[in-house]
């Protein structure tokens, strides 16, 4: 930690100090009231806002803000120390990051000490910490040949980086075909009619991956497997596929990021668009498999003298395989 008397090129992540408590601590981090990310001489910008407020009169500043924090170290006569905690990042997210983990890292040695915790009022860009062998999942990718006696049936689907719109399905009454009508009770007719499903379903971000939630609603549904197909898996459980797969684009890679196992007695989704022209099915979803064992995997097959990812020239984005 080096006290800096101007900014570095690209971008660094500072700390302010008050005074009084560099004072009383004897420490430059137990001083530390507020982290930031800058580029340039932001670092030096918080005094002089702060001043300028005052000549102002504005003096109205949440109590425990870094304003607050700010105008009573300057009505003492003194002005704020800044320290470079890490410097060097060309790009801005990866300092966002730095950022998020230097604010968790001070609040944790503030809190151990018996400090207060920073004024900052959140904890940084992207802050939700995913423990490294999960962030792990969502970036590595290793080649994976299907073996040509594998036997395991899955179901394996594709996800998106474009943005679902809210209201894309809705419930329909009715509509269900005779050969379905034994597992009436197990399906649940969705389509064009009573308002259902309304909220957009963001896109893939591999910085932002999606939560458990988030993920369930993109695997789910709405894949276009056919009536027989469905009507087979309801007639015998036991031919269900045991998992779910759900494959994003990576690139020009396609790689299973997420399972899940089916759930053979759950419930099945029917959809009918609002056209009424096309159907497609929402597969029921029990437990997320967080181990298993093609995660991170981009799915190869052999066609002929070439070796093709598994989706390709699937249209649909989904189908049943063995692995």
């Amino acid at each position: 930690m080096e006290t800096m008397s101007d900014a570095d090129n690209g971008y660094y992540i500072y700390g302010l100090i008050d005074p009084a408590a560099k004072r009383r601590t004897k420490d430059d981090l137990l001083s530390i009231f507020y982290v930031g990310k800058g580029k340039n001489r932001r670092m030096f910008n918080h005094e002089k806002e702060a001043l300028a407020d005052l000549r102002a009169e504005m003096d109205l500043v949440p109590c425990g803000s870094k304003a607050e924090r700010i105008r009573t170290i300057l009505e003492r006569g003194e002005t704020i120390p800044v320290v470079r905690l890490s410097t060097g990042y060309n790009d801005s997210e990866d300092a966002f990051r730095a950022e998020a983990l230097a604010i968790a890292l001070v609040n944790s040695v503030l809190k151990q000490a018996g400090q207060p915790e920073l004024t900052n009022s959140n904890r940084g860009y992207h802050a939700g910490f995913l423990p490294m062998r999960e962030y792990i999942k969502f970036v590595f990718v290793e080649d994976f040949l299907i073996p040509a006696d594998a036997t395991e049936p899955v179901l394996l689907v594709k996800g998106d980086t474009r943005e679902l719109p809210a209201g894309g399905h809705q419930v329909l009454q009715g509509g269900l075909r005779d050969d379905l009508n034994p597992w009436r009770n197990r399906i649940k007719i969705l389509g064009h009619g009573a308002l259902q499903d309304e909220f957009s379903r963001p896109g893939w971000d591999f910085e932002n991956p999606w939560d458990d939630d988030e993920a369930r609603q993109r695997a789910r549904r709405y894949w276009p497997i056919s009536r027989e197909t469905v009507r087979g898996w309801l007639e015998d459980p036991g031919s269900v596929p045991r998992y779910l797969l759900l494959a994003i684009p990576s690139g020009a890679d396609t790689v299973v990021r997420y399972a899940w196992q089916i759930d053979a007695d759950g419930d099945w989704e029917y959809h009918l668009n609002a056209e009424g022209d096309w159907y497609a099915w929402g597969v029921p979803l029990g437990r997320r498999d967080h181990d298993h064992r093609l995660l991170g995997k981009k799915l190869l097959e052999e066609r002929g003298s070439k070796e093709v990812q598994v989706l390709q020239n699937h249209a649909g984005g989904w189908r049943v395989l063995n692995v």
